[in-house]
């Protein structure tokens, strides 16, 4: 089945995200379409779209919040992230982000957001709570890909343009070390135990691992964009989701028989 939204971009790694019990038992996608300024709701089951949920301008990248009650939407054109309440389909608050918010991760205590802010090539650290900004960390310009490691102490973070992935250290709020990676790197996955970071770089038509031991390049035929880890094999997506994704079976024992992305 394959399905594609109106903005160009079907995010079909969303209904991975959606792990919720209610939302999987349905075996609803919700997709963002940044021109309709919406999110598109698409039974599975059925291969049908079922409705639409109206938020933000330019609805990008979507997580679920730390209780998994609520759907998190950054909207770059709106500088905010939505958070739609998933059993009513509601918008129930807004969070200003910063100027042309990308991507963002959450702490796992939901009180810190990490965003990445493309114009100002910045990764910025919103307090959830009170809605302010706090520290700001300069980066490679048009930052996209944001994700924390389990253990919550380190941001990496990519470079578009400087074809890096920026590691920034939680605590000091510095970046650490800046590793080379392929054209144009987008987005992450990282396995449970934090031992290695997938990148993916769409120019490069490649993934490259990182880990603290070694560094390999996973030859890809697509322009990767979206990457996940889930039990034993890791799904590339393409830049365009028309046909389903091209798996990649990795078998490691630290991975989790159950789904591991974070």
């Amino acid at each position: 089945m394959s399905f594609k939204s109106s903005g160009g971009l079907a995010l079909a790694l969303t209904v991975w995200l959606l792990g919720g019990a209610s939302v999987h038992a349905q075996k609803l996608a919700w997709v963002s379409s940044e021109k309709d300024h919406s999110i598109t709701l698409v039974d599975l089951a059925q291969g049908k779209v079922t409705g639409t949920v109206p938020t933000c301008k330019r609805p990008r990248h979507m997580q679920l919040s730390a209780d998994r009650k609520q759907l998190w939407v950054a909207c770059s054109d709106s500088n905010a992230v939505d958070m739609v309440d998933l059993a009513t389909r509601q918008s129930v608050r807004r969070l200003p982000l910063g100027d042309n918010p990308e991507l963002f991760d959450l702490s796992s205590d939901g009180k810190t957001l990490f965003v990445s802010n493309e114009d100002d090539a910045e990764v910025s650290f919103v307090d959830v709570a009170s809605g302010k900004p706090g520290a700001r960390v300069k980066v490679g310009k048009e930052p996209e890909g944001v994700k924390l490691s389990p253990d919550g102490q380190t941001v990496f973070v990519s470079s578009e343009v400087a074809n890096m992935v920026h590691v920034v250290d939680v605590a000091s709020k510095t970046v650490k070390k800046n590793i080379a990676v392929g054209k144009r790197p987008r987005r992450f996955a990282i396995t449970p135990n934090g031992q290695e970071l997938w990148v993916t770089n769409e120019l490069g038509a490649s993934v490259r691992v990182i880990s603290p031991f070694s560094m390999r390049k996973v030859p890809s035929r697509v322009m990767p964009v979206i990457v996940t880890v889930s039990g034993w094999t890791t799904r590339v997506y393409q830049k365009r989701v028309t046909q389903m994704p091209r798996r990649m079976p990795r078998r490691r024992s630290s991975l989790l028989a159950s789904p591991g992305l974070r």
